[in-house]
């Protein structure tokens, strides 16, 4: 430490016997110049501590302040975090929601379309040339569902039509040929026999009298199974059932009977 002269400290003294009239002033006099006399005393040295004290009180409380509000964005952030990840599954729970929905708009629009399409069937006739002969023969290919109905006419030499028909199922891909009660529910073939022989019955009463002749040695309808029938379909949306009754050759025209019904009227009959 630095001392001051000896020539400073007389006459500080000297001051200081000068204003011992006055308390207040001695000390505040005592105090400015002691300080300056002497700047490593220990009062300057406590309030440097002090004010040092102070300054890392004030920095300790900033430090708190900006710890509590790291805390509370902290707290802030985790909340919002939480808030969108609860919107999150809410909207994952939406979409699935929204998926499941719509898949059973779809499922109910494809059960409208398979329901109002269930009796459409598209039709093609075709006339095939024979080479020698005179009379074509003739083809009608319809589809129907996941059903190809072809239809085969084939003349005789009198340029009378016998009809064959076959029944293909596509829904492999490849056309692979089924019986007749193959479009039918196994259940329902002897309630639809019935159906069918039930109008075959009557329409064979009034042959009775309308061709009886043709008739003498058949005099009452035997019914028919539906394996022994030929079917065939129409762009009119109807199926038609044909049985032959085994008549002379002379009764050609009357020999094979059918009936027809509308596709829909025999929707529950059909397999799916």
């Amino acid at each position: 430490m630095k001392w001051p002269n000896f020539k400073s400290v007389i006459i500080l003294l000297l001051i200081t016997i000068g204003f011992q009239a006055n308390g207040q002033k001695f000390k505040e006099f005592w105090t400015t110049n002691y300080n300056r006399l002497f700047p490593n005393n220990k009062n300057i040295q406590l309030e440097k501590l002090q004010a040092q004290n102070d300054s890392l009180q004030h920095l300790s409380d900033s430090l708190d302040d900006i710890q509590i509000f790291a805390i509370d964005k902290i707290n802030y952030l985790k909340k919002e975090i939480t808030n969108v990840k609860t919107e999150l599954f809410q909207e994952k729970q939406r979409q699935r929601d929204s998926v499941i929905l719509l898949e059973n708009y779809i499922e109910v629009l494809r059960d409208s379309i398979a329901y109002l399409s269930f009796p459409n069937v598209t039709c093609k006739e075709e006339v095939i040339a024979r080479p020698g002969l005179s009379d074509p023969e003739l083809m009608n290919t319809c589809v129907w569902r996941r059903y190809e109905i072809i239809e085969n006419g084939m003349p005789d030499a009198k340029g009378r039509y016998s009809w064959s028909t076959t029944i293909s199922d596509l829904s492999s891909g490849d056309k692979a040929i089924i019986l007749n009660q193959q479009l039918f529910l196994e259940s329902k073939i002897p309630e639809l026999e019935v159906k069918i022989n039930e109008r075959l019955a009557e329409d064979f009463k009034a042959l009775l009298e309308t061709d009886a002749l043709c008739f003498k040695k058949k005099k009452e309808y035997t019914n028919f199974l539906l394996k022994d029938m030929r079917i065939s379909v129409s762009d009119a949306s109807e199926i038609t059932f044909e049985v032959i009754y085994g008549l002379p050759d002379e009764c050609f025209a009357v020999n094979a009977a059918s009936t027809t019904f509308k596709i829909s009227e025999l929707r529950s009959f059909f397999a799916e």
